[in-house]
Parts: C-alpha cells; sequence; structure tokens
C-alpha cells in the first residue's frame, strides 16, 4: 500500500468526522439554524471526490482501516484492532465479530437522539464506526434523512 496515498485518505476521513461531530441543529432567538454545514458538505465532497479518484486509478486503499487509524489520531487512544508492522505503521485492522443483538438495540436508541453523533455512540459502545455502519446499515443515510425532514419541515 502506498503510505502517501494512505495518508491522504486517512486526512479525509479525519476531516469527515470531524465535519460530521460539528454539525449541529442550534436554536438562536427562536430560530433553529445548522451550524456546520458548509464544512461538512465540503469534507463529504472531498471525500466522494477522493475515493472516486482511488477508484478509477485502480489503486487499493483499505477504507475501514483509514478510518479506524483517523479515529485514532482524532481521539488519541490507540486502536487495539489495528496490525501494525515492524515500525509501528497500520497494515491491517483486525476485523471483529458483529454487534451483540443488546448494542445493536442501544445504539438504535442512542442514534434517536439527534444530538448524538455516529463517533460518539461508536466510542460508548466501543465499537468502531464501521462496525455501526456494518450492523446497523440504516443509519448510514441518518443525517441527509434529517436534514430532508427538517426541509420539508420549513427549516433549511
Amino acid at each position: 500500500m502506498d503510505n502517501t496515498v494512505f495518508d491522504q485518505a486517512v486526512a479525509v476521513m479525519k476531516r469527515l468526522t470531524t465535519a460530521q461531530d460539528g454539525y449541529r441543529l442550534v436554536t438562536v432567538d427562536g430560530v433553529e439554524q445548522e451550524v456546520g454545514v458548509a464544512e461538512l458538505e465540503a469534507a463529504f465532497d472531498a471525500f466522494q471526490t477522493f475515493w472516486d479518484q482511488i477508484a478509477r486509478s485502480g489503486q487499493r486503499v483499505d477504507r475501514d482501516l483509514a478510518d479506524a487509524v483517523a479515529q485514532e489520531q482524532l481521539t488519541g487512544r490507540r486502536n487495539e484492532l489495528i496490525e501494525r508492522d515492524g515500525q509501528g505503521r497500520p497494515v491491517a485492522l483486525r476485523r471483529l465479530t458483529t454487534m451483540t443483538a443488546e448494542q445493536i438495540e442501544r445504539a438504535k436508541e442512542l442514534l434517536a437522539d439527534p444530538d448524538r453523533t455516529i463517533t460518539s455512540v461508536a466510542a460508548e459502545l466501543k465499537v468502531s464506526r464501521s462496525t455501526l455502519y456494518y450492523d446497523i446499515p440504516g443509519i448510514t443515510g441518518r443525517l441527509l434523512a434529517s436534514r430532508k425532514r427538517q426541509v420539508a419541515g420549513g427549516r433549511s
């Protein structure tokens, strides 16, 4: 794996995660406003562009590993699921089995709160964001669906 491209993948994942975590609806003088939507849209566009370029170039980059390394760098906590080479560079991500039924139910309860982020729920349940997306497929469109409801309700 090309370390430069992998480092770029990690940077893209960090930007998207930071933007997702920064997005909020706030009420100011009785009016709901979106905070962080411009950066979220820009980060998502950068994410999409980067991964489209990777696909077109035929290069292979482990997106889950890049996300795990990004989370490790953002939180400052070492991820024990990341396998490393002799120099400590990430080379693979050990896969866990799926979440338990109790964890899935708890994740759904936590995600019902619009103020909770995928990152915060994953951290609370001690699973990766990728595991949440894998085990609860309906959350992939959570932000978009929420935004569509707001726009439909007259809030933009």
